[in-house]
């Protein structure tokens, strides 16, 4: 074989392999309106809305916020779409998504592109997304504490095989306290401190959750200079309720270092952003769980193709960090 006839075939192989996108904040028909689609909710991607405050700081974004969502995306599409160049990840992503739904990215307003949606069928506008972009399933992000999104779960809605969960655990891992309410409401006995009644009680939340979403995985967003092990909540919360679940279900906990929430609170979610983690973090894993945990320099899981073959593998937790990436595995002993 020569070297000009291997290009062709990676290329080939590369368009033909399917992908696994493992972390999105998408949901499915079943979830009803918190499935966002249409081309004023694509436009008014959060990374787009901050984008739009760079470059139009006078505008206050409390007020661009009380705008109609339609207002909101024309803003966004005259200032960063006409007026400039779609050159951020974030706009390059809608000028491909457009072209592969086949609509004109060099449109000087977004009219054509709401006619276009106005005649799609949801579930078709779903399968088109899936065969254009190559996809074998989603992850989705599912929060037990969002009394919209834990609705949907309880009544049983039909699942489309093509969205998996992730179950989310931040408010667990990182706000107990301000739990408790939800946790009492949902029917789990629990203390105002963090006794062995309390954590017996969070243990079952978690179990209740993952029996109801079958999640590929558990997940948290933390802060960069959160610490393993300490003589803190989290510490407790990590050992006695969150891996000794991932490891009887074998399910990764996916520990996403690094990330400062509402840096900006008058951006929202758009107001996060990332500090430099201490990467050194990752090194007590494996000694303060030699049954359960092993280091690995990379970032990026290999994913599989269907739940036998992941329950049957050992769970994996990825940690990413602004200041350094890594990967955790979680194994059950033999």
């Amino acid at each position: 074989m020569t070297n000009q006839a291997v290009g062709p075939m990676v290329r080939d192989a590369v368009a033909r392999a399917g992908i696994v996108d493992m972390h999105t904040h998408l949901y499915h028909e079943g979830f009803g309106s918190l499935l966002l689609w249409g081309i004023d909710e694509l436009v008014t991607y959060h990374y787009l809305v901050a984008e739009f405050h760079r470059v139009r700081p006078d505008v206050p974004p409390a007020a661009f916020a009380r705008l109609p969502k339609r207002e909101q995306a024309d803003r966004i599409w005259s200032e960063l779409f006409i007026k400039r160049s779609p050159v951020s990840e974030a706009g390059r992503g809608v000028v491909t998504t457009l072209e592969r739904l086949g609509l004109d990215p060099a449109e000087r307003d977004l009219d054509r592109a709401r006619a276009h949606f106005r005649t799609v069928k949801l579930s078709r506008h779903i399968d088109r997304v899936f065969e254009a972009a190559g996809l074998e399933y989603v992850v989705m992000t599912n929060d037990p504490f969002d009394a919209q999104e834990a609705v949907c779960w309880k009544r049983g809605k039909r699942r489309d095989e093509r969205f998996k969960a992730a179950l989310r655990i931040d408010g667990l891992l990182m706000g107990w306290k301000t739990v408790l309410p939800d946790l009492r409401a949902q029917g789990y006995d629990v203390d105002k401190a963090l006794t062995k009644k309390t954590l017996a009680a969070m243990g079952q939340f978690l179990e209740d959750w993952f029996e109801i979403m079958d999640p590929l995985y558990l997940a948290a967003s933390l802060p960069p200079e959160i610490a393993y092990p300490a003589f803190d909540d989290f510490t407790v919360l990590l050992d006695e309720v969150v891996l000794p679940l991932c490891r009887r279900k074998r399910v990764p906990f996916a520990a996403m270092i690094g990330v400062r929430k509402l840096t900006n609170p008058e951006l929202g979610v758009a107001g996060d952003t990332v500090g430099a983690m201490d990467i050194r973090v990752s090194r007590p894993w494996p000694r303060a769980t030699p049954r359960t945990a092993s280091w690995s320099p990379s970032c990026r899981a290999k994913t599989s193709t269907n739940s036998a073959s992941r329950r049957a593998n050992s769970p994996t937790s990825w940690c990413s960090g602004a200041g350094g990436t890594s990967t955790i595995r979680a194994s059950s002993a033999r």
